[in-house]
């Protein structure tokens, strides 16, 4: 299958579609365990349940112990054009030794009827409407075989997720990589400055 090019600069995109040449405009944002969020079509925001069931901004837990179930509902939500979104979630230590004794098997409240795993990313089958947000998951189990190695220890979960436009985009979830090759990178043109130029029809 023919590999088709993507190109973020949405300035540039436009010019070239004169000569025929169709674009996919992608965005890519990645959060380190905090409320930060994208920029352009898509953004990242944590949230946590409290005793009495109200989500509230996440917040780092002060202490964790072994079997502990962490609320930690991660949401990505698009900004812009409809699109197709996938997501990376990785767990690392600060102690290197411990990498792999936790994974994606230990999140939870994970949509499977919309969500799929293929190639190291959670693809969201649907393709999600401007405005749109979509939770990833909803909470980490610690596992209870965790012992003092693990005591004082530091860990994060980084959660990077990637858009796609989806006009004319067909998705293959049979397939390994679903979205045939398309490489995804940070869009160089934020709204903020396409507003500035008047560019963004407001």
């Amino acid at each position: 299958m023919k590999k088709r090019n993507v190109l973020i600069i949405i300035s540039l995109a436009m010019i070239l579609s004169l000569g025929g040449v169709w674009a996919y405009f992608t965005d890519t944002v990645q959060v380190k365990n905090t409320i930060q969020t994208g920029i352009v079509e898509i953004g990242i925001e944590e949230y946590e349940k409290t005793e009495d069931g109200e989500e509230k901004p996440y917040e780092d837990p002060k202490e964790i112990i072994p079997g502990d179930q962490i609320s930690k509902i991660v949401r990505i939500a698009n900004k812009e054009e409809p699109a197709y979104i996938r997501a990376k979630v990785e767990f690392q230590f600060e102690n290197e030794a411990l990498n792999g004794s936790i994974g994606i098997e230990h999140l939870t409240g994970i949509d499977e009827t919309k969500w799929i795993y293929k190639g190291g990313y959670f693809y969201y089958q649907d393709p999600v409407e401007s405005g749109e947000e979509i939770t990833l998951f909803e909470g980490v189990s610690i596992p209870e075989s965790w012992d003092n190695r693990y005591a004082n220890c530091k860990f994060y979960i980084n959660v990077t997720a990637e858009a796609v436009q989806s006009a004319n985009l067909e998705p293959d979830y049979t397939a390994e990589d679903p979205w045939n090759g398309i490489e995804v990178e940070a869009c160089a043109y934020p709204k903020e400055e396409r507003s500035e130029n008047g560019e963004d029809g407001e």
